[in-house]
Order: structure tokens, then C-alpha cells, then sequence
């Protein structure tokens, strides 16, 4: 049977998109399907949650603040003037243009003559291959919740004000997130998570240290607790948090994603899941091998570039043939806690049970002038290592380490290796100078570590004395 499109991209998010303008760039036809109520561009919470100091104008000024303190009604405004802006670069217009079909009508998945076909209102769509990349709401699991009017991530782009209490639900990075987000400005957070402490996959001592951080702005950390119910009592929403009854303005769920298609239609496609997210191989294609998916729908941290490198790969392994993988390891990310925190490749825990044998290089920021002379020396810098300089991991924290992961993602996925690193001393001013101290302490290391090397210094230096 011939096909209408080479790929026909279930979409809704970011991802989708984004799949869908690397596809017609290979001159491929594709359809994307688009719920009706679907907006483009940058999502508003991914917008919102970036930190403080990357929000602020000239001369750390907020736009749209008159000089007054930043409020979150000016903050959500210029957001959205924001997000709004940068919807025109993959505007309806500007999608078409490429040869995108464009479909924002209903649409289900089913089967006509032993093929998959999307069925719309009048007509049925068949591809040789489809991505899934839908929009997701968080897992709702709690009694009652769902009658509270609940805050979802998506949803806050509505709040027109602060709450005087906010429960967060989650314990993903995004919740970390906003729960700084929304003390600053005022709320009383609660961040409530099943786990037993903060970010369980990152560094012990950066976790520890957001923790405390979170802790001193005001944020209250219930962990390995769960909520048993929720109600609206007298206009507040009150909790069941384990043994304790508690009210709040406002709850924001931010739970791991329920599954956006249901059962029967994951089983009409033939692609299975496991734990709510749907199960794919590294070349991210799901059990049915015309299928292929990308996003927060796979399971992992939501972080938004992380499903754009998801969507890069299943589109070439969509409309090629499958021969590119996924590698995490060398993709950098960011949780914007206070201070940042940035990682790429494997934690030391990692890594010596990978390797066993390997070394570590950490300095403080406090070290480093950029940090010291703007007052934000909280934060290290750490970096995994083979003996022979090999870069297994490396992770940041504190002011720009969202920039300096890259030099590390890099240098990861170049091999190269840290002494590399240090033939660079780095821009006088910025943070990324703490690279070139961490090869100069490598280094150091390695020479005391040298007996041969300590005997030949002290014979050269002896000889040239005289």
C-alpha cells in the first residue's frame, strides 16, 4: 500500500515540533498533528523557571517593573510577551512554509488493512514511519486532588498572583525549581516527594547543598512522605501528608507524566510501556519498530533539550534507517536550583562502579574571581576522571554552570582529555577559568603520585643550581 507521508509526528510539544522542521529539512513530507488548543514556540513554565539573574535586563533591572520590585504579575506578563515572541519562529505560517502539513483537528490512531493510519473527520493519513511526541500532564494519583483545581506546570502561565501558601507536589527538577522560584517571590513552599532526599541521581554533596539552600530561603522538605487525599475546605485545599492535615492556597503537581494515549490505542499500535512510560530501544523506537517516540513520555528528568536531542535522533532513524543511538552520558543539563547545578557524563559513584579505579578533581568557587567579586562563591566544581585523564563526568554548581558544563560536554564527547583543558587558562572574568584550575590540580596530583617524576625535579633543579 503507498503511504501519504515518510513520517507522520504525534505532536503537541516542543519535541514534536522540532521533529517536524528537521524532517522537512531533509525534504521529507511529514504531517504533524496538532491538538486544537496546541500554542508554538517555547512552553511558558519552561520560560518562567529560568533563573533570577538571566530574567533581569540592563543593570539587573526587570523589563516591565518600573523600578518597582519584581512582582510575579510583571513577571508573568513579560514571560508571556516572551513566549509570544518566540512562537513566531515556528508559527503556523512559518511551519508551512517549510512543507509541513499542519492537522489541528481531532484525530485517533487505527488500523485499515493491517497498517496504521491516523483517522481524522474525513479522511485517513498513512506514513511508513510515526514519532510520538504528545504533550503531557502530570500523573494525578491522589483522592480527591482532581477536584481542588489543582496548578500544573502548564497551568501557572494562568495564576495571576502569588500564593500566600503553595504545596508542591514532586520531586523532579522542575519542582525544585519552582519551588525557589515561588519563595522568592513570596509564598510559603511546601515541597512534598516520596523520596528520601532531593535529587537521589546527582552528587550527594550538591544535592546536600541545594537542600540546605532551599532550607534557609524558607522552603519546608517533607520527604518519603506521601499525600493520601485532597480536599477544598472553606476555600483552601487541606492535604493528607501522611499523619498531618494541612491547608494551602494552592497545589502545584508536578508528578512524573500519565500515559497521553490510553491502553487500547497503545495496543492497537503494538508499543508497550512499563511504569507509565512508554518502553524504547536505544534508537529510540518502541516495540513496534515504525513507531518511534521521543520526550518526557520516555521517563527521566522533563528538561526540555533533552527531548529536543531525543527528537533530532528518532527523526533520522525515522526517515533513514535506525543506526543512530542515544548516548546520555555526554548530554549536559541544567536544574535551575539555587545555586545552578549542571552535570554531564557519569557521578563518582558512577564511575567507580563502572571503572573502579578513577581519580577526582574538585576546586570551590571560591576560588575563582568572576564568583568571588560578585558574591556568589556557594558552589564547586567536580570533575571525574581516568588516570589517564580521561573525563568520565563532571558536574557544577553555583553561578554559570550552565555555561561551563559546555567546555566539559565537549571535551566528553571529543575525548579529550583533562590536561587539555588545562593548556587553556580560560577568559580573566569568567567562571570557566575554575577548568583550567581543575587541569593545573590534575596535574598536581598526577606528579605526586609520580616518584620517578620527583626524583628527575630534584636531580634537574639540584644540576642547575650548580
Amino acid at each position: 500500500m503507498s503511504v501519504d507521508y515518510d513520517l507522520i509526528i504525534w505532536g503537541g510539544s516542543p519535541a514534536g515540533t522540532y521533529a517536524a522542521v528537521r524532517a522537512a529539512q531533509y525534504r521529507a513530507r511529514v504531517a504533524l498533528i496538532l491538538p486544537p488548543e496546541t500554542s508554538h514556540g517555547y512552553s511558558f513554565q519552561d520560560c518562567l523557571k529560568l533563573p533570577l539573574p538571566l530574567r533581569s535586563g540592563q543593570n539587573g533591572r526587570y523589563p516591565m517593573s518600573d523600578g518597582e520590585a519584581l512582582s510575579y504579575e510583571r513577571l508573568r506578563q513579560w514571560v508571556q510577551v516572551g513566549v509570544e515572541t518566540l512562537a513566531l519562529i515556528d508559527s503556523p505560517t512559518a511551519l508551512e512554509q517549510l512543507g509541513i502539513d499542519l492537522i489541528q483537528e481531532g484525530a485517533e490512531f487505527e488500523e485499515k488493512q493491517g497498517q496504521i493510519a491516523v483517522a481524522l473527520s474525513n479522511r485517513r493519513l498513512f506514513s511508513s514511519t510515526y514519532l510520538l511526541a504528545p504533550p503531557t500532564q502530570p500523573r494525578v494519583e491522589i483522592e480527591g486532588l482532581a477536584s481542588t483545581g489543582y496548578l500544573t506546570p502548564k497551568s501557572l502561565a494562568s495564576l495571576q498572583s502569588v500564593p500566600s501558601s503553595l504545596a508542591i507536589i514532586g520531586s523532579n527538577p522542575l519542582g525544585i525549581e519552582l519551588a525557589h522560584l515561588f519563595q522568592e517571590l513570596g509564598s510559603k513552599v511546601t515541597l512534598i516527594m516520596e523520596d528520601a532526599g532531593i535529587l537521589p541521581q546527582e552528587e550527594p554533596e550538591a544535592a546536600n547543598l541545594i537542600h540546605s539552600q532551599l532550607e534557609a530561603l524558607g522552603v519546608e522538605i517533607l520527604g518519603e512522605t506521601q499525600v493520601a487525599q485532597g480536599r477544598i475546605i472553606e476555600g483552601k485545599t487541606w492535604l493528607q501528608v501522611g499523619n498531618r492535615a494541612i491547608a494551602f492556597d494552592r497545589v502545584l503537581l508536578v508528578t512524573p507524566p500519565a500515559l497521553p494515549f490510553p491502553a487500547p490505542t497503545l495496543e492497537l499500535l503494538g508499543v508497550d510501556w512499563t511504569n507509565q512510560y512508554l518502553r524504547v530501544n536505544n534508537k529510540l523506537q518502541t516495540t513496534n519498530p515504525k513507531i518511534y517516540a521521543c520526550g518526557d513520555i520516555l521517563g527521566g528528568y522533563p528538561l526540555p533539550h533533552l527531548s529536543l536531542y531525543e527528537a533530532k535522533i528518532a527523526t533520522k532513524n525515522a526517515l533513514f534507517f535506525p543506526f543512530f543511538t542515544i548516548d546520555y552520558n555526554q548530554l549536559p543539563y541544567t536544574i535551575y536550583s539555587k545555586p545552578t547545578l549542571a552535570r554531564v557524563g557519569l557521578t563518582e559513584a558512577g564511575a567507580r562502579r563502572r571503572y573502579g579505579d578513577v581519580q577526582v578533581i574538585q576546586e570551590d568557587l571560591k576560588t575563582n574571581p568572576a564568583a568571588v567579586l560578585s558574591g556568589e562563591i556557594t558552589g564547586f566544581i567536580k570533575v571525574i576522571v581516568q588516570p589517564d585523564g580521561t573525563i568520565l563526568g563532571a558536574t557544577v554548581l553555583g553561578t554559570r554552570a550552565e555555561e561551563v558544563i559546555q567546555s566539559l560536554s565537549l571535551a566528553l564527547h571529543h575525548r579529550i582529555k583533562l590536561q587539555g583543558l588545562q593548556e587553556s587558562p580560560g577568559v580573566f572574568g569568567s567562571v570557566s577559568q575554575l577548568l583550567a584550575r581543575v587541569g593545573d590540580r590534575w596535574q598536581l596530583q598526577q606528579f605526586h603520585q609520580s616518584s620517578w617524576s620527583q626524583t628527575f625535579l630534584k636531580w634537574w633543579l639540584s644540576w642547575k643550581r650548580g
